[in-house]
C-alpha cells in the first residue's frame, strides 16, 4: 500500500513543471482542434474526435511513463499506432501470394495500411506535434511567441470570417499565461532555492494571488450578462466604411450588417444549428425511382442545446462491413416492426458532382445495395444497424460512387394502426432518443405538455406537436438574429424568433417529443427533389411541376433540396418520420386498401403461400382461321426482320453468333475481347476501368500513370476504336498485333 501511494505522488509531484507544462501545453493545442472543428468542410467529424483522442492519450502516457527514458517514445508511437487501428475498425489481412516476394509484400502491406490510411497520419501528426510543441514552451520567450501567433492567427480568422472563436481565444491566452507562471515557479525554485523553500512552506501565500488574477481577468467575462457588442470587428467596420455590406452570423451590431450569407446543401457538422443561408440551386445526384420519397442521409440522436451529435451507442454500436450485392442489411434488434407493413422502393442513384458523402442517400429504409459502378467499391461500404446509415469510407481510392442501385422498404401504415400503437415496452433500451441536456427550460417542457394535452397515443401526441409547428411558426431562410447566442437552440426558436427553415423546426420537434416520452431520432436528408418530364418541343428532358405523390420517374436532386426531419419509435410500427416543417409535405405511400395502392410486405409474417393452378382460357368459338392468320403475320416479320439484320453489319455478327455460339467470329471482335482481357487482368491488380469512363478517358488515365506503357496504350485504343466503331474488318494481322501489345501491357503493368 505505501509503494502504491508512493507511486501515486510521484506521479503527481515528481517534475511537476514538466507535467503543468503539458497539460497546459495540451490545452493550448485543443483549442486549434477546436478552430479546425468550427471550420466548414476542413476536417470530417471523425477525424477531430480522433484527434482530441489523441491529444487526450499523449497526455496521459506521458503522465504514467515519466520515469521511463529511452523506451518512451517507442511505447507511446506503438499504443498510438493501436489506437489508430481501434479507432477505424482495422482487420488484420493475411499474406496473399502474388508474383514474387516483392509483390505479396506490397499485397499485404496494401492490404493493412491502407485501412489506416488517412486517420493515422492525424493522430500520429497530432502526438508528434504535442512533443515539439512541449519542446519549444520551455524558454519563455518561445511562449511569448507561441502566444502571440496562436492570438493572432485566431483573432484574424474570427475578424475575417462568419466563425465565432471567442472561447477558443480566451482558453488560448489563460493557458498561455499558465505556461507562463508554471516557467517562473520552476526558474525560482532552480536560481532561488532558499526563497523556493519558504514558498513551499507556505503555498497559499503564493497561490492566492496567482489564482485572483486570473478570476479577475477571465470570471467577469464569464459571468457577465449577454448584450450585444457596441462595436463590430475591424473587418466588418472597414467594409461598412467602403459603402459594402459584409455578410455575419450575428457579430457586432449595426444598421449594415446583413444575415449569413452561407448556401444551402447537406452539411458536415451538426454540432451548431442557426444563422440564415441562400439557396443554391447547382444539381447534385438524379434518382430514378419507382416511387417519390425523402432520401434519407443520417441520423443524430445526441442533442447538445444548440444543434446535434451522434451519440456513443451510434460511434460504437454494431456495423455492418459485409455488403455485397443483393445482400439483406441486417435490422437492429431492439426495434420492434412486427405490424410495420412496407412498400418496396427501388432507386438508381446518379451523382452529378465530383463531391464525397459520408453517407449513401435512399428511401427509407435501405434493405440491400443491389449495383454500385464499380463492384469494388463494396469493401467502403459500411451498415450502422441502430442507425440506418449505409455508410461510406472516405479513406483513400476509388472516390464517391457515381451510381448505385438500392432497394428499400417504406413504412405505408394507415393512421388507425399508428394510433393503435402503445408506449414503448424497452424504453431503458431507447434511452438515448429520450436524451434532454439538464438545461433545456422549463417552459420547452411545459409547451410540449400543453401542445399534447388531449392526445391520449404516442402517435396522436406525435401528430399534435407536428401540426402545432407547421401552424404557428413561418418559414423562412434567413431567421431574425434577436436572442442571445447562449441561449437553448429551440427555446430560441420557439419563444423568441419564431421562424426559421428545417433544421429549427425538425430539431424543435425532436425536443418537444422527447419531452412528453416519445423516442425520436433527428434525421437529414434532401428532400425528392424535381421531376424530370418529356419536352413537349421533344428532343431535350425539363423539370416540371411536381407529379401526384406517388409518381414514380426521375428527380433531380438540388443543394436546395438538403432539407431535415424526425422519426419517432412507435411500438411495434419501429421509426416513422414525421414532417414538422411549415410548407413541406412528406410523401407517404398509399395504404394497401386505398385507391393506387402497391403490393406490400409484411415483415415478420410468412409471405409466400401456395398459388392454385389456373385454368387455360378456351379459345373463343367461332373465329376458327385466326390462329393461321397469325401464324402467317408473324411468319412474315421474322422474314422481314432476318433480311434486315442480313443486310447490316452488326446484323450479321449476331446472326453468326446465333449460329456459331459466343466465340468471336471475326478479327474485330478478337480484338475487342483482347482489349477487354486487359482491362480485367488491370482491374485484378487495383486499376480498373471506371463505368463512366470512355476508353479513351482510360487510356489516358492510364497512359499518365504509367509512362512507359503510354505508347502500347495508344496503339491498344487504335485498333479497339477501329474495331468497334469502323465499318472496315481488321485482318488478322492486326489482331496478332493487338494481342502481342496486351500481352507486353501485362508484363509492364
Amino acid at each position: 500500500m505505501n509503494r502504491q501511494r508512493g507511486y501515486l505522488a510521484g506521479l503527481v509531484l515528481d517534475n511537476w513543471p514538466q507535467k503543468l507544462t503539458l497539460f497546459f501545453t495540451g490545452m493550448f493545442l485543443w483549442q486549434f482542434v477546436g478552430w479546425i472543428s468550427e471550420e466548414d468542410g476542413l476536417w470530417l467529424p471523425e477525424t477531430v474526435l480522433y484527434v482530441k483522442g489523441a491529444l487526450l492519450l499523449t497526455f496521459v502516457l506521458e503522465m504514467l511513463t515519466y520515469r521511463l527514458q529511452w523506451s518512451r517514445g517507442g511505447l507511446q508511437g506503438l499504443l498510438l499506432l493501436a489506437y489508430s487501428g481501434y479507432v477505424v475498425g482495422y482487420r488484420p489481412v493475411g499474406w496473399e501470394r502474388g508474383e514474387g516476394i516483392l509483390e505479396s509484400l506490397r499485397l499485404w502491406a496494401d492490404g493493412n495500411l491502407v485501412q489506416l490510411h488517412p486517420f493515422v497520419w492525424f493522430i500520429m501528426g497530432a502526438w508528434a506535434i504535442y512533443h515539439v510543441a512541449v519542446w519549444w514552451v520551455q524558454a519563455r520567450w518561445r511562449i511569448y511567441v507561441l502566444l502571440f501567433l496562436g492570438v493572432t492567427a485566431i483573432a484574424v480568422r474570427d475578424s475575417f470570417s462568419q466563425l465565432i472563436l471567442w472561447q477558443e481565444a480566451a482558453l488560448l491566452v489563460l493557458s498561455g499565461l499558465c505556461l507562463l507562471i508554471v516557467h517562473q515557479f520552476a526558474r525560482l525554485r532552480r536560481h532561488h532555492p532558499a526563497g523556493w523553500s519558504h514558498l513551499a512552506e507556505y503555498p497559499v501565500s503564493s497561490a492566492v494571488p496567482v489564482v485572483l488574477l486570473l478570476a479577475v481577468m477571465f470570471l467577469p467575462g464569464l459571468l457577465a450578462p449577454n448584450v450585444p457588442n457596441l462595436v463590430t470587428d475591424p473587418y466588418t467596420l472597414w467594409k461598412a466604411w467602403q459603402g459594402e455590406t459584409v455578410s455575419t452570423n450575428g457579430k457586432g451590431t449595426g444598421a449594415f450588417l446583413t444575415p449569413l450569407d452561407a448556401t444551402s446543401g447537406y452539411s458536415r457538422s451538426d454540432q451548431k444549428l442557426g444563422g440564415g443561408f441562400n439557396f443554391d440551386y447547382n444539381p447534385i445526384m438524379q434518382v430514378e425511382t419507382s416511387y417519390r420519397s425523402y432520401w434519407r442521409g443520417e441520423t443524430r440522436s445526441l442533442y447538445n442545446g444548440k444543434g446535434w451529435e451522434k451519440s456513443q451507442g451510434d460511434r460504437q454500436g454494431p456495423v455492418s462491413g459485409s455488403i455485397g450485392p443483393d445482400s439483406q442489411l441486417p435490422k437492429d434488434s431492439r426495434i420492434n416492426t412486427s405490424r410495420l407493413r412496407t412498400l418496396e422502393i427501388e432507386q438508381t442513384v446518379s451523382m452529378l458532382t465530383d463531391d464525397t458523402y459520408p453517407v449513401l442517400f435512399g428511401a427509407y429504409a435501405i434493405q440491400s445495395v443491389e449495383a454500385l459502378a464499380d463492384e469494388r467499391t463494396f469493401d467502403r461500404l459500411q451498415w450502422a444497424v441502430r442507425s440506418a446509415e449505409l455508410r461510406w469510407s472516405e479513406r483513400g481510392r476509388p472516390p464517391f460512387p457515381k451510381q448505385y442501385k438500392l432497394v428499400s422498404q417504406m413504412p405505408i401504415s394507415t393512421e388507425e394502426e399508428l394510433n393503435s400503437a402503445e408506449e414503448p415496452a424497452n424504453k431503458a433500451a431507447l434511452e438515448e432518443y429520450l436524451q434532454l441536456p439538464a438545461s433545456t427550460p422549463a417552459r420547452v417542457k411545459q409547451l410540449a405538455l400543453d401542445v399534447t394535452r388531449g392526445a391520449d397515443t404516442p402517435y396522436a401526441k406525435a401528430k399534435s406537436i407536428e401540426r402545432y409547428l407547421q401552424t404557428n411558426f413561418r418559414y423562412t431562410n434567413k431567421p431574425n438574429q434577436n436572442g442571445s447566442d447562449n441561449m437553448d437552440f429551440v427555446d430560441r426558436f420557439l419563444f423568441e424568433i419564431r421562424e426559421g427553415y428545417c433544421d429549427y423546426f425538425s430539431t424543435s420537434m425532436a425536443v418537444m417529443a422527447r419531452s412528453v416520452g416519445l423516442p425520436t431520432r433527428w434525421v437529414k436528408g434532401f428532400a425528392p427533389g424535381s421531376p424530370i418530364i418529356d419536352s413537349p418541343l421533344g428532343g431535350d428532358t425539363l423539370e416540371g411541376d411536381m407529379p401526384p405523390i406517388d409518381a414514380a420517374g426521375t428527380y433531380v436532386v438540388r443543394n436546395s433540396d438538403a432539407h431535415s426531419w424526425v422519426e419517432v419509435y412507435l411500438q411495434g410500427y419501429g421509426w416513422i418520420p414525421f414532417e414538422p416543417t411549415s410548407g413541406f409535405a412528406m410523401p407517404v405511400a398509399p395504404a394497401p386498401d386505398e385507391p393506387g395502392s402497391s403490393p406490400v410486405q409484411q415483415p415478420d409474417t410468412e409471405t409466400e403461400a401456395s398459388a392454385a393452378p389456373v385454368e387455360p382460357e378456351a379459345a373463343p368459338s367461332g373465329n376458327g382461321s385466326r390462329p393461321w392468320l397469325l401464324l402467317g403475320v408473324g411468319s412474315g416479320a421474322a422474314a422481314v426482320l432476318l433480311a434486315v439484320l442480313a443486310g447490316t453489319r452488326t446484323g450479321r455478327r449476331w446472326l453468326r453468333g446465333l449460329v456459331g455460339g459466343r466465340q468471336a467470329s471475326d478479327w474485330n471482335e478478337r480484338v475487342i475481347a483482347e482489349y477487354n482481357r486487359l482491362l480485367r487482368y488491370l482491374r485484378r491488380k487495383g486499376r480498373p476501368a471506371y463505368d463512366y469512363e470512355t476508353a479513351r478517358e482510360t487510356v489516358s488515365r492510364l497512359s499518365a500513370q504509367d509512362v512507359w506503357a503510354a505508347r502500347d496504350l495508344q496503339q491498344l485504343l487504335q485498333l479497339f476504336e477501329k474495331a468497334k466503331y469502323s465499318p472496315r474488318s481488321l485482318s488478322a494481322e492486326e489482331y496478332t498485333h493487338a494481342a502481342a501489345l496486351v500481352k507486353r501491357l501485362k508484363e509492364t503493368m
